[in-house]
């Protein structure tokens, strides 16, 4: 079957490509240009300026977090230590010492709290150099592992050295010396490192059969049992366990679930493994199983405890502190967190209790609530390898980040603080149900200024990714404050490939099923005039990676419904999307046109292959950035070009290529300026703006 594909010399690096993008960009910043407006700039950077917060992570009597305060670039890491807690006042890392455009893509804090494991990229890429840092001395180790990129990192509980992840190094047999577009892309190893020893010498502890799969092992509390993993895509992993041998290898691996559809993780907690899973429980629930390594009887699940049901909400975090679970909820887009004491294990040979398969009424455990502020997100829930302290972030659209601290009872402590002199109070939040094609309801999330008038005349924005089980939730987004203090209204569609509502919802929005989507991001925006929120002419739709190619499908499907289109960083080409590394990892989510069933899925919303020849679109610009190594550049390129020459509306259909920066990490404050001043000046002025 022929497929045309009249832009494809765009998706090559080559000096025609370099001409074409830089003819784009001065020629979008001439359109914006006549559109500038100081004020608008200088707010943007006030209000990006809010001091951020991040990667709070806690060992011992070391709390180790992330902070960018006021007019940083890019902030940096502090500690503080209890049990006063107090952060001490001069960071222990910074990006910048590692060059003017670095940054930190992971950090891992030591059981001791002495040392933080962190990665280092340049120019966004996400290209990582593994180091370490010894948080007493504030001293660099000499430590140095290239080549790890996206590295899972699991200490010794001796803090003598840890597992780590990282692709094929030039030492490796199949580095892929002939192929630069396949270095830190595929076959992520496990490896364990010991501190002061060269990194060619770690040995190879545990590998997936399959190079696109991501492999991890996590040491548990007691220092000896470990725990193997490899995610297969974004909707199964598989489970062994094992017991540190000889040179840390694993011995005794032990099948828990493998070769299952379900996504499960597991702890050990004395003589017991913990399980959560969505296996027969799509919204996740905790079960728990006799540690018998070396036998079968470890993955027979017909025989496991339920402990804790799967309940409305979604189990989405969860982390064991001493005897209790710590378990974080998300219930109809809201955040709860309960605790839920551990019962004795039964004596050896004795009785389970309600088994998997069993209806547990009334449950087995009872759980306490844990007070958390309204309308918001908790961020990653974690303790100490000892189970003193639990520890994790917090934040809404009306409530800055801060960072909570939970010890023995159930009354969280705030430690660290963002605050602002914005009256948060002034804004409105609701969430909507919005029927979509097939009946479905989709929530929509809905804020403005309070006061606002359903007149139809609203300028809105409104956001959608709907993919890979990500979950868009109510967290703090300085650069919405801008937003709504000028009258606008922003809206969150949580689509169908979401995680909001467990796994069903993600999978109903996936593969065959991706064109779900779609239809649900288009009952929002009918929503919207219907509601008398706004009409076409003052909607914006915005989104990026997966959520810039329900952009692209937007475009090529009801262009007329909305004024103007920023797409960021998105693939548009999904016929020959996983050509272009690390993509095909993402072929459990979208299907592969290698295959006839995939391609007759890809083909049908391909933005690409679906612009028409001549079509009225809204204003619309395409962002990419040169050093984003998840998404390829020339998805942008080519769909963009497309674009240009099929507009009949007249309206402006802008390219730009962001230089020195990738899919997002390690953007600098003035970069996040710079992209914001950029998107509201086109946003405002194509929604008609005064």
């Amino acid at each position: 079957m022929s497929v045309a594909d009249p832009f494809r010399s765009l998706e090559v690096d080559s000096a025609e490509t370099t001409r074409w993008v830089e003819a784009q960009n001065a020629y979008t910043l001439a359109t914006l240009q006549p559109h500038v407006r100081p004020e608008r700039g200088a707010r943007l950077q006030e209000l990006l300026s809010i001091d951020a917060l991040g990667e709070p992570q806690l060992e011992g009597e070391t709390l180790f977090f992330y902070r960018r305060a006021g007019s940083e670039e890019q902030g940096a890491y502090f500690v503080a230590r209890g049990p006063a807690w107090a952060p001490d006042p001069e960071p222990v890392l910074r990006a910048e010492a590692f060059g003017e455009r670095a940054s930190i893509d992971y950090t891992y804090l030591s059981p001791g709290g002495r040392y933080v494991v962190f990665g280092v990229s340049q120019n966004g890429d996400e290209r990582s150099t593994l180091r370490i840092l010894d948080l007493s001395t504030r001293a660099l180790l000499s430590d140095s592992i290239t080549h790890a990129k996206w590295s899972r990192v699991s200490w010794l509980s001796d803090d003598t050295g840890f597992y780590y992840t990282r692709y094929p190094a030039e030492h490796d047999a199949d580095f892929p010396h002939d192929d630069p577009a396949r270095v830190d892309t595929y076959g992520s190893r496990v490896y364990r490192h010991r501190l002061g020893e060269p990194a060619s010498a770690d040995p190879l502890v545990f590998e997936a059969a399959d190079p696109t799969d991501f492999p991890s092992v996590s040491v548990q509390a007691d220092g000896e049992h470990l725990v193997l993993a490899v995610s297969r895509g974004w909707s199964a992993n598989d489970l062994w366990l094992a017991r540190r041998g000889p040179d840390d290898r694993p011995v005794e691996i032990t099948p828990l679930i493998v070769g299952v559809e379900a996504r499960s993780a597991a702890a050990v907690h004395g003589r017991d493994v913990l399980i959560v899973s969505n296996r027969e429980a799509p919204r996740y629930r905790v079960l728990r199983t006799p540690l018998a390594l070396g036998t079968p009887a470890l993955a027979d699940a017909s025989t496991w405890q339920v402990l804790v049901p799967e309940t409305d909400g979604v189990l989405n975090e969860w982390a064991l502190q001493g005897d209790s679970l710590l378990l974080a909820y998300t219930e109809g887009l809201e955040s709860s967190l309960r605790r839920v004491p551990l019962p004795a294990a039964p004596p050896e040979g004795g009785p389970l209790g309600p088994a998997a398969s069993a209806v547990v009424d009334p449950p087995l455990v009872t759980s306490v609530e844990i007070p958390l502020p309204p309308g918001g997100e908790l961020g990653e829930l974690s303790t100490d390898r000892a189970g003193r302290h639990a520890l994790f972030s917090f934040s809404g659209y009306r409530t800055p980040p801060v960072i909570m601290m939970l010890a023995d009872g159930n009354e969280p402590n705030p430690v660290v603080r963002v605050t602002t002199d914005v009256d948060l109070e002034g804004f409105e939040y609701e969430v909507v149900q919005v029927p979509s094609a097939d009946g479905t309801l989709v929530p929509l999330q809905l804020l403005y200024r309070r006061g606002m008038v359903r007149n139809s005349d609203n300028p809105t924005l409104l956001y959608g990714y709907g993919g890979f089980n990500v979950s868009l939730l109510p967290g703090f987004q300085r650069n919405l404050l801008y937003w709504l203090e000028r009258g606008g209204v922003y809206a969150v569609a949580n689509l169908r490939g979401g995680g909001e509502l467990g796994e069903a919802w993600h999978r109903a929005g996936s593969r065959e099923n991706k064109q779900r989507v779609f239809e649900d991001f288009e009952a929002c925006i009918r929503y919207l005039r219907n509601s008398d929120i706004s009409r076409p002419a003052r909607i914006a739709i915005t989104g990026g990676s997966n959520g810039g190619l329900l952009m692209g499908a937007m475009l090529t499907r009801v262009p007329e419904q909305v004024g103007a289109v920023v797409s960021y960083v998105g693939l548009y080409d999904m016929l020959r999307y996983h050509l272009f590394p690390p993509a095909e990892i993402w072929e459990p989510e979208y299907m592969s046109s290698e295959s006839p069933e995939g391609f007759a899925v890809l083909s049908a919303y391909s933005p690409y292959h679906h612009v028409p020849e001549q079509v009225a679109l809204p204003a619309t610009l395409i962002e990419t950035a040169d050093h984003d190594s998840r998404v390829y550049w020339g998805h942008s390129t080519k769909f963009a070009a497309r674009l240009q020459v099929s507009n009949t509306s007249g309206r402006p259909v802008l390219f730009y290529m962001e230089r020195e920066q990738g899919h997002g990490a390690g953007r600098r404050l003035s970069d996040t300026v710079a992209r914001y001043t950029r998107f509201y000046t086109f946003v405002e002025h194509a929604l008609g703006m005064p």
